[in-house]
C-alpha cells in the first residue's frame, strides 16, 4: 500500500494520527505568516525555529505511523 492511501487510511480511522497532522498543518501556517515579514527580529527568528523542530518532530511522528500500519499490512 502506497503512503499515500495509508495517510489517506489514518486520517479517516485514526484520532491520534488526525491530530498530529491538524498540528503539522497549523505550524506551516504559522511559518508562513512569520516568513511574510521581511524584517524578522531575533524572537521571531528563534520562534520560527522552534516551529519547525516542533513540526518536524511531528512529521516523523505521522511517518512511523505511516510505516507501522504499513508492516501490518503486509504481515
Amino acid at each position: 500500500m502506497s503512503d499515500y492511501k495509508i495517510k489517506e487510511f489514518l486520517l479517516n480511522n485514526n484520532e491520534d494520527f488526525k491530530k498530529l497532522f491538524s498540528l503539522h498543518q497549523e505550524c506551516e501556517k504559522e511559518l508562513a505568516n512569520l516568513s511574510q515579514n521581511s524584517n524578522i527580529s531575533s524572537e521571531e527568528s528563534l520562534n520560527i525555529k522552534i516551529i519547525k523542530k516542533k513540526k518536524l518532530s511531528l512529521k516523523d511522528s505521522m511517518q512511523r505511523m505511516i510505516l507501522e500500519l504499513d508492516r501490518k499490512k503486509q504481515l
